[in-house]
């Protein structure tokens, strides 16, 4: 560890130091996970409403698709319990079985939403934990080889 070089005037005289960090990621995001998670879930509620009325889905600001937390196969639409980009299992499952229309997937979105304050409370908190611990130290550089 290198030393500080000895001087009559500290060198940071007039700054004060604190222990704070580069933001990583989404710096709109808040601290609270249960928000975070309804919010997402709204925004998954708003791309079921444009395709119900017919309207095509925005692009993302790299002029990509958004991902879509529901998807249809074989007839049956499902939706994908997520935290960002962890899957939330319940009993070892993380998929719900909305139903054979896309009316069924919003439906399936307002249960989820309204579950977020009980059953599905802790699943996401340990999402958000295990986010957290994966980006703590993290400071978006390239370690040296």
């Amino acid at each position: 560890m290198a030393k500080a070089p000895a001087s009559s005037q500290p060198m940071l005289a007039g700054f004060k130091l604190v222990s704070e960090a580069k933001p990583i990621g989404n710096a709109a995001v808040t601290k609270d996970p249960i928000a975070n998670f309804k919010g997402g879930i709204e925004k998954q509620l708003e791309f079921v409403e444009m395709e119900l009325a017919g309207k095509p889905l925005p692009m993302t600001d790299k002029g990509r698709k958004p991902r879509l937390a529901y998807f249809r196969k074989g007839g049956v639409w499902y939706v994908n319990l997520k935290y960002g980009n962890t899957n939330l299992l319940i009993d070892g499952r993380g998929t719900v079985e909305a139903g054979p229309t896309l009316e069924n997937v919003k439906q399936a979105f307002e249960a989820i939403r309204n579950a977020a304050d009980n059953e599905l409370r802790q699943p996401i908190i340990e999402a958000a934990d295990a986010i957290g611990a994966r980006l703590k130290g993290r400071t978006g550089r390239k370690k040296a080889a």
